[in-house]
């Protein structure tokens, strides 16, 4: 339920109070979908290190989800920590489709453009 009344005050563009739901939500749940969410909170409140944090969590949580590395791996390009950028590209790469799909291949193929980017 907080997670609801957190996507509704991001639409109406009030991250602050999204974030307090967020935080909220997290005293009953804890999954991948909520640290991800408040990943994109933060960076929508120009903080990418905690961004950086809670995607690590969602990766942390559920490994083989392309969305959580891809996120994390577009955070680390932000802040410009490229070793780690790297390292995740590499693994994004890397990490098998447990159900091959097109999404999972655009994500493969951004983390590959990166990487790529990074290594010139």
């Amino acid at each position: 339920m907080y997670e609801q009344i957190a996507s509704i005050y991001l639409q109406k563009n009030k991250v602050d109070s999204a974030i307090f739901y967020i935080e909220q939500a997290h005293n009953f749940i804890c999954n991948d979908a909520l640290h991800n969410f408040w990943g994109n909170c933060l960076l929508l409140q120009q903080k990418p290190y905690e961004a950086a944090n809670q995607f690590v969590l969602a990766v942390g949580i559920v490994p083989h989800r392309f969305k959580n590395r891809i996120d994390l791996l577009k955070t680390y390009m932000l802040i410009k920590d490229f070793e780690k950028a790297k390292k995740c590209a590499k693994e994004i790469i890397e990490l098998p489709e447990k159900i091959p799909s097109k999404q999972s291949a655009t994500y493969k193929q951004q983390a590959f453009v990166m990487l790529d980017s990074l290594t010139k």
